[in-house]
């Protein structure tokens, strides 16, 4: 079980990642830094893109696993959140939740995309496909 769980926990983080759910973010930054040649100082207002920075390779080299995600500096992805203590405070639910969710239907069913169907997402305050997700359940 603890192995199911282990995987399981690698899908949702790597399909938070991979998906953009939010495709920016913003707080504070908490210390005087450079950018590009930029000085930033402590307590700037920071737009983060998400959309961006978790695309780079440098850090999330594809076909993620956990040994890639091993050498990733520790505050390089965070789900729900930036770093550190600065997380929505619903992560464990909603994380418990989708896993309890997700195991259940994968216990009883095969699922598949319908073939050929391509998915295109539309960005915004949340990310959702431009179409609808039409896949097939097939009993175990």
């Amino acid at each position: 079980m603890f192995v199911v769980h282990r995987y399981l926990r690698q899908v949702i983080d790597e399909s938070l990642m991979c998906a953009v759910i939010a495709p920016w973010t913003a707080r504070y930054q908490d210390f005087d830094s450079e950018l590009g040649g930029h000085k930033i100082p402590k307590n700037t207002p920071v737009i983060h893109a998400l959309g961006v920075s978790l695309q780079n390779e440098k850090y999330f080299p594809l076909p993620n696993n956990a040994e890639n995600s091993k050498s990733r500096p520790s505050y390089s992805f965070q789900r729900f959140g930036f770093a550190g203590k600065r997380k929505c405070p619903a992560d464990i639910f909603a994380y418990v939740e989708g896993t309890i969710t997700l195991f259940s239907i994968l216990r009883k069913f095969k699922i598949k995309m319908v073939e050929g169907q391509v998915v295109t997402p539309t960005f915004g305050f949340v990310t959702h496909p431009t179409e609808e997700v039409w896949i097939t359940l097939q009993k175990r």
